[in-house]
């Protein structure tokens, strides 16, 4: 066989000009290409701080203060599980607090003592774990001080700052511990002063964001909490706001938040200004944060696409989107479970979530799953496609409830798709095998 020669030196010069030649020519070409979009979709989330509005407001039904009562667990965890099922990805829960919450009942609880008292410990712990079960990728927990303990609208009491922030020490380690992998604080609900506000005011909201802040970056480091600011009043007040609340934190000396909170209102225009204002603002302090939506309107399509159209028009990244269950001119809240499937499918392009997959398989049994991957516990009403893989000889999928019964044969190995329409009660799916132990169930709660 004949050897080739071997390179000379003019030879590898030659091969060494070419290869850079070509490299240049692709570092050319790709440049002058279309830009890639490198932006992450943002997580989808909800504010879910009630199982229930029977009086079209926030009285009676707050998880945290009513999980130890018959049932409501048991709700919640459905709740919890169907809103995972349409594809939510993190909550947010508001703990509203005040020095003394006695007498009152939407959802609000004592923090005189520096902590979160029982039975509302043991609640927050049992909700955070069943969060965590059920697979939500992030939680929110949101400090909202009341009364005298909030330092805005003139009836702040400064000496509440000390038992505020012992709450925030003494409730944060539930978080961590119990909550889902990701946790993240908001350590005052909207507390960005206005400009609107008098002299005092401000300077009391500032100090006491200068001081919380710096307290908490220095126990805890800056990676997991920021300060929220609400923006309803258009794009002069949010910028306003965001300034003050810069201002605040530049004070402390402590690094700055890792992103900052906006809730802004409940339209299309309004939500675009206000983004925007936020951008300018924090893009004039030199700021590159992303941004995080914390309330946005109930599942709505025009409020969608403004977030759409600011992520298309600036660099600035969203990285969470939450609403609220509330919509502009609507006074009753729908009833949880909620859903978010608009915002899914704009910002994300996730598919509508109305798919299951179900498996009959000879060593592992039936297995049921939504679109996400996660087994079914709870769903919403609505129509359904099932797709069915059975791979078994001798077990076959039966599913019956309210309208439907439909089964693969014993025998029968092969792929099926089953359109089914599923309402509010209960369903069973098993093996029809004689003396068989494969069967599970699931339960369908009405839509929010």
């Amino acid at each position: 066989m004949r050897r080739l020669a071997p390179f000379g030196v003019g030879g590898w010069r030659v091969f060494v000009v070419a290869l850079l030649g070509l490299l240049v020519f692709a570092l050319v070409f790709v440049a002058s290409g279309p830009a890639r979009d490198t932006k992450q979709s943002p997580l989808i989330g909800v504010d879910y701080t009630h199982y229930r509005y029977p009086n079209c407001d926030l009285n009676d039904g707050g998880i945290v203060v009513d999980y130890d009562q018959p049932g409501v667990r048991r709700r919640v965890r459905r709740q919890l599980a169907a809103m995972r099922a349409t594809g939510i990805q993190t909550l947010r829960l508001l703990l509203w607090h005040d020095t003394d919450a006695s007498g009152l009942h939407w959802g609000i609880v004592s923090s005189g003592s520096g902590r979160l008292l029982e039975p509302y410990r043991s609640n927050l712990i049992h909700y955070l774990s069943d969060v965590r079960r059920v697979g939500f990728t992030q939680l929110t927990l949101v400090f909202a001080p009341e009364g005298a303990n909030v330092p805005l609208g003139g009836f702040y009491d400064r000496t509440k700052f000390d038992e505020n922030w012992r709450f925030i020490r003494d409730v944060r380690p539930l978080v961590k511990r119990y909550g889902p992998a990701s946790t993240h604080v908001d350590l005052i609900n909207e507390g960005a002063p206005p400009a609107w506000e008098s002299p005092e005011v401000i300077a009391e909201a500032e100090a006491y964001i200068t001081n919380m802040w710096s307290n908490y970056v220095k126990a805890f480091g800056n990676k997991d909490a920021s300060f929220s600011s609400v923006g309803a009043d258009g794009p002069y007040d949010t910028a306003a706001r965001m300034q003050n609340l810069i201002d605040a934190l530049h004070a402390s000396g402590r690094p700055l938040p890792r992103w900052f909170d906006v809730h802004p209102p409940y339209d299309h225009d309004g939500m675009l200004a206000v983004l925007r204002a936020v951008d300018e603002t924090l893009t004039a302090n030199g700021l590159s944060q992303p941004l995080v939506i914390g309330e946005t309107a109930y599942d709505d399509a025009a409020v969608a696409s403004a977030i759409k159209e600011f992520e298309a028009t600036s660099n600035r990244r969203i990285v969470e989107v939450m609403e609220w269950p509330g919509r502009a001119g609507v006074s009753c809240p729908p009833s949880p479970p909620f859903e978010a499937n608009t915002y899914l499918q704009t910002l994300t392009g996730a598919a509508p979530p109305l798919r299951l997959t179900a498996a009959v398989r000879p060593r592992s049994g039936i297995v049921l799953r939504t679109s996400y991957g996660d087994a079914v516990t709870a769903l919403e009403t609505g129509r359904y496609t099932i797709a069915v893989t059975d791979a078994s000889r001798t077990d076959n999928l039966h599913l019956v409830g309210p309208g439907v019964n439909e089964r693969t044969g014993i025998q029968f190995t092969g792929a099926a798709t089953w359109t089914v329409e599923l309402r509010a009660g209960a369903y069973r799916y098993q093996s029809d095998r004689p003396h068989s132990k494969l069967h599970g169930s699931f339960v369908l709660l009405p839509a929010g």
